[in-house]
């Protein structure tokens, strides 16, 4: 007896710990980059999903300085509820940090290299290098054949582009019109933000039994172990009622001794 109900205690115990295991985990996209001077793991990353996703040099989002490179990734310092700080980083480029709002920064779950567009740009003949967008205070000239960084790209309200760029150290920007063509390939990692509409199956093709989502999977899991516990359970409580001792029969009995 004492063996059975050992037996069942353990049975239950087996039963229970699988649920505390049941916990639906968000993955953080993960990195292993270089940037001149060690390999540095363990980062969280979110990406850019839209070509107009601001980064702003403040926390109140009021000092806008570029939009950055659509499908790439920025490094998450501190995640907000409104603005998120961020830092760009990467291969060949001096890191910088700013906030992005958390609502344009999407977590793909995916492995990252090389998070940052690692673009240079070529100056066509003689550029200036400008500390604000508007092209007024002016901070270095660049002369022709010179490379800069590319961070980003910002739009005036009539239509002229500018680029943020590094160029030795000195961090700017440059005019569009002062640079060589180039273009900008999207992050290698696959496109897991843009849902594609998978076709209808036939009636006659879709399958008897669709496989379950994960939140479906652990609640139906739930469902059989609750249900073996019940079981379990209830044979215990049946074997021990069976070998519980018999009480005495009390009543009258007869003896042929007694007088009528």
């Amino acid at each position: 007896m004492k063996k059975l109900r050992i037996f069942s205690y353990l049975l239950i115990m087996l039963l229970i710990l699988p649920l505390f295991n049941l916990t639906n985990t968000t993955k953080k996209a993960k990195a292993s980059y270089y940037n001149g001077q060690g390999a540095f793991t363990g980062y969280e990353f979110m990406r850019v999903v839209d070509s107009t996703t601001p980064f702003y040099a403040d926390f109140e989002g009021k000092n806008l300085l570029f939009y950055l490179p659509y499908t790439y990734y920025v490094r998450v310092l501190e995640k907000g509820e409104q603005l998120t700080h961020v830092e760009c980083v990467g291969e060949n480029i001096i890191s910088i940090d700013g906030f992005v709002p958390t609502d344009m920064l999407y977590e793909d779950q995916l492995t990252v290299s090389s998070p940052y567009a690692n673009v240079s740009l070529k100056i066509k003949n003689t550029a200036t290098l400008f500390s604000d967008p508007d092209g007024v205070n002016a901070i270095h000239i660049v002369y022709g054949d010179r490379e800069l960084k590319y961070y980003g790209t910002i739009t005036k309200k009539d239509g002229a582009r500018l680029f943020y760029v590094n160029y030795y150290n000195k961090i700017g920007y440059v005019k569009e019109t002062d640079v060589l063509p180039f273009t900008i390939s999207n992050h290698p990692n696959e496109l897991t933000f843009i849902k594609t509409e998978e076709p209808d199956l036939p009636t006659s093709a879709q399958p008897n039994n669709p496989v379950e989502s994960e939140d479906g999977f652990v609640t139906s899991l739930r469902i059989i172990i609750f249900g073996c516990l019940i079981i379990a359970g209830g044979i215990a409580l049946a074997v021990a009622l069976k070998n519980k001792p018999k009480a005495k029969k009390e009543g009258s009995y007869y003896d042929e001794n007694d007088y009528e």
